[in-house]
């Protein structure tokens, strides 16, 4: 049933009076009327939609161009599911969030020399300080970190590690929902734990449980069966999970990091925390992490890389194999936008579409260098024949690559198909995986593979032991093959011999 009060906020919102000021005192009307408590801000945000949708908002109605619908949702904090309620409810206002916009400085000269697509998402994922990866819409992206939605897990279950509230042998091929847990944004898989983080910023946390981060809960010989919130990590933008290390960062560009650390991955100088711990004062205005399974990553503003951890392998890039327990910054990466870190080796991506790669290559060739004979990669070294990339990611000796065209190259260890083209066991050079076209995410786990296309069907290939392809069966794939149930996904990702798929809410 209408609220009653509706009549007279249309009436108020249609008048000369309101539509003759400015946005600013329109605000503070529409303010005011809030503050009475007869009529909610969803109520308002009704009225308002489909007023414009009668046209009845138009001239006079500088007031309520585009710029002042702008204003309304930044002001108003109009976020999450009310702002895509509100653009998929009415005609007008859902090509206000989609529009481009051109931005120009006060006396109306262009700052920019391209104009901004999908500028109100773009400026929303600004402010909470998320990047819009390559080949995603701005507003696929606010939708994935704003609304998220539910989690399907397969694969290995020996120690919980799927959510599910039971443990069992054998792992589970059937894509499975956890139960009560919902608008998830991210999964971070490590070997037998996993984090989640979800749309407030809390990340939640079940697995093997052996470093005792979480001491609450449902807790069986040191398994968490079911999520547990980890407590004091509190607006969480990213999270990532190592062997036994977990880093997560927040909004305000700060890292925050628990688990063991045994060679430094911590970044905290050879301590062991099980409560989180922020890494300070070496790390400020950090915008993506990456862990390996015993090293770290973070990519920072500037474009500039911070290593830590283990480096026998020379996975940290620094030209020697000396482990790094607090985080240093690697002077050979510059301009870097992408980061990703393997089992014992590193993939980097510039901004020019260009990958380099360092660490481990010995035997099977995951670096990409062209020859796997050359042993281990000390520093960073360009990947030949590997051009607009938009994103990497690196497995336990394999990897992915992704270019603008959705088109996913490989290369690296192929004993089990997780590079997804054939019957080669090595590949050491990048190779196009022929049956993916209109890829929009990658991930790698320890020899299996998750692709994701541009209309939310998973692909997957590589080892199939315990059901981490999410098949019919437990056999290996070597050419990608559709995970059917898991249609309308938005993210994917795989832990060690896991798989993890979010789909909408």
């Amino acid at each position: 049933m209408e609220n009653n009060n509706l009549g007279l906020v249309r009436r108020i919102i249609v008048s000369p009076l309101f539509l003759t000021q400015s946005t600013n005192q329109q605000q503070e009307i529409l303010n005011k009327v809030l503050e009475t408590g007869e009529i909610t801000q969803q109520e308002l945000v009704k009225v308002i939609r489909e007023e414009i949708d009668r046209k009845m908002l138009v001239k006079g109605i500088e007031n309520f161009d585009y710029t002042t619908f702008l204003d309304f949702i930044l002001t108003g904090n109009i976020r999450g599911e009310k702002l895509l309620a509100l653009c998929s409810g009415s005609k007008k206002l859902n090509e206000y969030c989609n529009r481009v916009f051109q931005l120009v400085n006060a006396t109306g000269t262009e700052i920019e020399k391209e104009v901004q697509d999908q500028y109100l998402f773009r400026l929303l994922l600004n402010r909470m300080r998320i990047r819009i990866p390559l080949r995603k819409s701005p507003r696929q992206v606010y939708i994935e970190k704003t609304v998220g939605g539910r989690v399907y897990s397969f694969g290995n279950n020996d120690y919980g590690q799927l959510g599910l509230g039971y443990r069992n042998e054998g792992g589970l091929n059937i894509p499975t929902n956890i139960s009560n847990f919902n608008h998830i944004i991210q999964v971070a898989a490590g070997s037998d734990q996993t984090l989640c983080l979800n749309d407030r910023g809390e990340v939640w946390t079940f697995g093997f449980n052996n470093n005792r981060i979480i001491t609450v809960g449902e807790i069986e010989n040191n398994n968490t069966l079911v999520p547990i919130l980890i407590p004091d990590l509190i607006n969480i933008i990213d999270i990532q999970a190592g062997a036994e290390h977990f880093v997560c960062l927040n909004n305000r560009g700060d890292v925050w990091c628990l688990g063991a650390d045994e060679t430094g991955s911590l970044g905290l100088g050879d301590l062991d925390t099980q409560v989180p711990a922020i890494i300070n004062p070496y790390l400020k205005n950090i915008i993506e992490i990456s862990t390996g399974y015993g090293h770290t990553l973070c990519l920072d503003t500037q474009g500039k890389v911070w290593a830590f951890g283990d480096n026998q392998y020379g996975q940290l890039g620094f030209g020697d194999t000396i482990n790094r327990n607090i985080p240093t910054i690697n002077p050979s990466l510059k301009n870097i936008v992408k980061i990703s870190c393997g089992g014992g080796h590193t993939l980097c991506l510039d901004n020019q579409g260009r990958v380099w790669s360092f660490g481990q290559n010995n035997d099977h060739g995951q670096c990409g260098l062209g020859d796997n004979t050359i042993g281990d990669v000390h520093s960073p070294t360009l990947v030949p024949n590997l051009t607009n990339i938009v994103q990497v990611e690196a497995g336990d000796s394999h990897s992915l690559c992704l270019n603008d065209k959705g088109r996913v190259w490989a290369f690296g260890n192929n004993t089990s198909g997780q590079l997804g083209i054939g019957s080669l066991p090595v590949v050491s050079y990048p190779v196009l995986i022929q049956d993916l076209d209109d890829i929009i995410q990658v991930s790698c786990g320890n020899d299996h593979s998750l692709c994701l296309d541009a209309d939310g069907w998973v692909w997957s290939f590589g080892n199939n032991e315990d059901g981490q392809l999410g098949l019919e069966d437990n056999k290996d794939r070597r050419t990608p093959k559709v995970i059917l149930p898991l249609n309308d996904t938005i993210s994917i990702n795989c832990g060690c011999s896991t798989s993890y798929c979010i789909r909408r809410q």
